[in-house]
């Protein structure tokens, strides 16, 4: 599920972050330097979902300062984080 998107900020870009439970474990997976957001708060996704399209570098730096060129910053981490969940 999507829980959170953060639109253009300055170190980061579009930011998408994914809800999940895993054998009743929560996680989070962020997705930073986005040049399109594809999904809304609240969707579901799954393994075929386009969550957005990748930004950075001339594309994006008007507004994502501290990307230098294009490229995807992709985390996992333990917990829900970033919203309401």
């Amino acid at each position: 599920m999507v829980g959170k998107i953060i639109n253009k900020a300055s170190c980061g870009g579009n930011q998408v972050y994914l809800y999940h439970t895993i054998n009743g474990v929560k996680y989070t997976t962020s997705y930073l330097h986005l040049l399109t957001i594809n999904v809304s708060t609240g969707q579901q996704v799954d393994s075929t979902t386009v969550v957005g399209t990748v930004g950075g570098g001339s594309g994006t730096r008007s507004w994502d300062s501290c990307s230098t060129g294009p490229h995807l910053h992709f985390a996992v981490a333990g917990g829900w984080y970033g919203g309401t969940g």
